[in-house]
């Protein structure tokens, strides 16, 4: 059994119609779409793609934000996901080890079964699927090979089908098409146990031109027509070998419509405000519609005046802060303890925001938007929060271990992704404990005997155990909670199974 994972980076579920994206509606309509299926918070690719190849929440692996300042690794430059010169930064910092839960790709080596990823996004968004450059991984960054691994591989592909047209442009349809090119020349000769074709678009046209415009629209079905590629091949040779098609997407967009400036809006609060904290600043802010801050000595009193005053201005949505007492409100009063949001890990910030969220519709008819506080520019797409459009993403899994047809409702999230395939190659052993880990998908999974699925006690899916059976039918939760401080009250929403939770939403209300 093989594996190909196919993502659209930020693609919205909910615009893929027979209209826009007509290849990848059939796919999805002939397999199992998970409906529930939720990005890991701060819903942003460089927390959600480690979320992703480790199969744990940020709280394992320790990506906690795309960009956040850690005085281990430097003490005035923040970390930035997309940077691979910061990626092996912080690897050295961290003494070799980026993630603090192994990946996809040690797990699949140390077991005697191979990872190829290729990726067409940031260079630093194809590191951190793989970050340990030792392995027998290929990791190919379609925008910059130079930074990609094993050199001999990359080189003999590039030779092969020839090098990306540069510089990349927005919307990126030659690296799209290249990329493409790239699997169906030269990987499928030898494929891998696992295959990761990761697709910009439609992000890059999302954050650029706005999520409804028909220049993103042209993106999504530029996508899809590779996507069309790549279902030929599965149908003609794929299928035959055993590979099963997985797609999702990273995370959703709503749309940015007005700028906040926090900084401006601390410092006339009366705190200092600065990128870091080396010169004596109170406060080291990373800015964006999601951000998150240091203070200075890691104060909780600081914080916590800090967290009154962000909680006295009408633009921000949400504040979660260090552990506090009662396992809700966080060590600063009138916020949420940042274990809810799965983020407490030796690396968060002391104080995580997210500005506020609506759920008007933006100039498209699109539900969702909010304020923002980057250089984008108004009307366009964005993420990172926890309004509902953003959080929900695309999940699906196509192939004859898998049941065709279904839609499950159970909530499910990008942590559980690598689970399942792990438990589906028989190496469920390695699949990282919760409550940080996901968890296998077994009600995605097709009985071996082409039954229908049953949920009784005494069923078996598959080749799996009763065990299993019984993990499929865990009762979910639905949870509610409401933490606030005077005229300032936030909620948030999650699905709990077991001790694993998913959010569903996140916003400030009244």
């Amino acid at each position: 059994m093989r594996f190909l994972l196919i993502g659209l980076d930020g693609l919205r579920p909910e615009l893929v119609t027979h209209d826009r994206m007509p290849v990848l509606t059939a796919l999805l309509e002939r397999g199992t779409v998970l409906a529930r299926h939720s990005a890991a918070f701060p819903t942003e690719t460089y927390v959600n793609l480690p979320t992703l190849v480790t199969g744990a929440r940020p709280s394992g692996h320790g990506m906690v934000a795309n960009f956040f300042l850690d005085p281990r690794v430097d003490a005035r430059e923040r970390f930035e996901g997309y940077d691979v010169a910061k990626i092996d930064k912080a690897t050295a910092a961290y003494d070799g080890r980026l993630f603090t839960t192994p990946t996809l790709g040690e797990i699949l080596a140390a077991n005697g079964r191979r990872l190829k990823v290729l990726s067409a996004n940031s260079a630093g968004s194809v590191r951190l699927k793989q970050p340990m450059t030792g392995l027998d991984a290929l990791c190919l960054s379609v925008h910059q090979p130079e930074s990609s691994f094993p050199e001999a591989e990359v080189r003999a592909i590039l030779d092969e089908v020839g090098r990306p047209e540069a510089p990349k442009q927005y919307p990126d349809l030659a690296g799209t098409r290249w990329m493409t090119d790239a699997f169906l020349t030269v990987i499928t000769r030898d494929l891998p146990d696992v295959t990761i074709l990761w697709y910009g678009e439609p992000d890059n046209a999302y954050h650029v031109f706005g999520i409804g415009s028909e220049t993103s629209l042209g993106a999504m079905r530029a996508v899809d027509d590779q996507i069309g590629r790549v279902a030929d091949w599965w149908e003609a040779e794929g299928r035959a070998a055993g590979v099963q098609l997985i797609f999702v997407s990273d995370h959703a967009h709503v749309t940015q419509t007005r700028r906040f400036d926090l900084a401006a809006a601390l410092r006339s609060a009366g705190f200092r405000v600065d990128r870091h904290l080396a010169d004596g600043a109170d406060v080291a802010l990373i800015p964006g519609y999601c951000g998150n801050m240091l203070v200075r000595d890691r104060s909780p009193a600081l914080a916590a005046r800090v967290a009154a005053a962000l909680m006295e201005m009408d633009e921000i949505g949400m504040v979660f802060s260090a552990p506090g007492r009662d396992g809700v409100e966080g060590q600063a009063p009138g916020t949420f303890d940042r274990r809810l949001a799965g983020i407490d890990h030796a690396r968060a910030a002391d104080l995580v925001f997210v500005l506020r969220n609506f759920d008007e519709p933006d100039q498209w008819g699109l539900t969702g938007t909010c304020l923002h506080d980057n250089g984008l520019g108004d009307g366009v797409g964005i993420h990172g929060g926890l309004h509902p459009k953003e959080i929900l993403s695309l999940g699906a899994l196509l192939g004859d271990h898998f049941r065709s047809g279904a839609r499950i409702e159970t909530a499910t999230g990008t942590a559980d992704i690598v689970p399942t395939m792990l438990a589906m190659m028989g190496l469920e052993h390695t699949i990282a404990p919760g409550p940080h880990g996901g968890r296998p998908v077994w009600e995605a999974m097709a009985p071996a005997d082409g039954s229908a699925m049953n949920m009784g006690q005494n069923s078996r899916i598959g080749y799996f155990s009763d065990r299993h059976a019984e993990l499929v039918a865990e009762p979910e939760t639905v949870q509610s909670l409401t933490v606030g401080t005077g005229r300032f009250a936030q909620r948030l929403d999650r699905r709990l199974r077991g001790e694993r939770a998913h959010i569903e939403a996140g916003r400030r209300i009244g």
